[in-house]
């Protein structure tokens, strides 16, 4: 064992805040590279070194150090250093594991738009057979009145007619009135 190390434990049987102090001094930066070494980060590191002080400071009472001081607490920072990347890895393989959250919203929102829309086919197909078609040409295959008049051989009042009662059904339609109330 050093003359310091032993310097430092002899003090501890004499003022233990004044031993812990000179230690603390005296190792803290040189464990604080050791844990940077390890973690690739210094606020880390410094904080797992403090937590090998307070760790030494809890136990100074059962402690035998049968080697250096230096080598207890370098052992000590190396062994913290690995569980804290254990953990880490743990948290890192269990959040891996979880379903990215964003995606969840995309395959929900996909979910709703297929079930909204599933819903306004239902409804479309229960419109009268003339505002159907109307609606069709006009929404879905997006012709003009014009268009959807002489495709289907009707005057464009007509289609105009025949558009407004489709569009007044379908706002009437208890299903869509259900699905947008509880969305």
């Amino acid at each position: 064992m050093e003359q310091e190390d032993a310097a430092i434990l002899i003090l501890f049987t004499l003022d233990e805040e004044k031993a812990f102090s000179q230690m603390f001094d005296h190792y803290y930066s040189a464990l604080c590279v050791i844990a940077r070494v390890y973690t690739n980060n210094q606020t880390i590191a410094e904080d797992i070194v403090q937590q090998v002080f307070i760790g030494f400071w809890e136990k100074k009472c059962h402690l035998r150090i049968n080697s250096s001081l230096h080598a207890y607490l370098r052992t000590s920072v190396r062994n913290a250093c690995i569980n804290y990347l254990q953990k880490e890895k743990e948290i890192e393989k269990k959040q891996t594991n979880l379903p990215n959250e964003s995606r969840a919203d995309e395959v929900l929102d996909l979910l709703m738009a297929k079930e909204e829309q599933l819903i306004l086919e239902k409804a479309i197909k229960e419109l009268p057979l003339q505002c159907r078609r109307v609606f069709e040409l006009v929404y879905f295959e997006e012709l003009q009145y014009k268009a959807a008049a002489e495709d289907m051989h009707i005057s464009v009042n007509t289609v105009k007619s025949h558009l407004k009662s489709a569009l007044r059904i379908l706002k009437t339609n208890s299903r869509l009135k259900l699905y947008y109330q509880i969305k």
